[in-house]
């Protein structure tokens, strides 16, 4: 049994209790997974959090809102890389996606239905890019991140933060491909030279 107090911000306290049993845990639904996860989340228990994400996953390998979570999850317990694959599998689904195309993204119609669904995965999709972006640019992987900066300018090509972005990658790439090449250039021992045959 886990008893996790949670403080609400208008200061009264919510109680959660788990009692992992089998019988209870084989019943569970996807649903009942997520509410469990979130409720671990605003805790700050991001592990346990995840767990019951993986869950969810079990239940439904393509559900891109969880895989964003985890990936937000994987960014608070500082394991990047993690996150990266998870925000990476939120970008190769809405890739794949047969209701709903990167270009539906760039301008999203009012009018449209599905309006607020779509709003939501534009939000997922160009979060899932900036925060890759950002851990490529932390470890130094400036052409990847410019990549993923890249694709969120073809959908918002406005975003001034993700442009400024873009341009720190660039000026960071332009410095390590001249500090290559002055590292070439000056590593290789030059030959001896004899200062008798100096004209000098």
């Amino acid at each position: 049994m886990k008893k996790i107090l949670a403080h609400h911000k208008y200061k009264y306290s919510v109680e959660i209790i788990c009692v992992p049993t089998e019988s209870i845990m084989k019943e569970k639904t996807s649903e009942k997974w997520l509410k469990e996860g979130y409720q671990y989340y605003k805790c700050a228990y991001y592990k346990e959090a995840s767990e019951c994400y993986d869950k969810v996953l079990e239940l439904n390998p393509t559900n891109i809102d969880i895989w964003h979570k985890k990936g937000v999850i994987f960014t608070k317990l500082e394991r990047y890389e993690e996150s990266i694959q998870c925000y990476d599998k939120v970008i190769e689904l809405l890739s794949k996606s047969k209701t709903v195309s990167i270009d539906n993204l760039k301008e999203i119609d009012v009018q449209n239905k599905n309006y607020s669904k779509l709003l939501v995965l534009r939000y997922q999709y160009i979060n899932s890019l900036a925060c890759k972006g950002k851990y490529l640019y932390k470890f130094d992987c400036y052409q990847e991140a410019i990549e993923c900066y890249d694709k969120i300018l073809e959908i918002s090509p406005d975003d001034e933060y993700v442009q400024s972005c873009k341009d720190d990658s660039l000026y960071f790439l332009k410095l390590d491909k001249a500090r290559d090449k002055y590292y070439k250039r000056y590593s290789n021992p030059s030959p001896k030279v004899d200062l008798a045959e100096c004209p000098f």
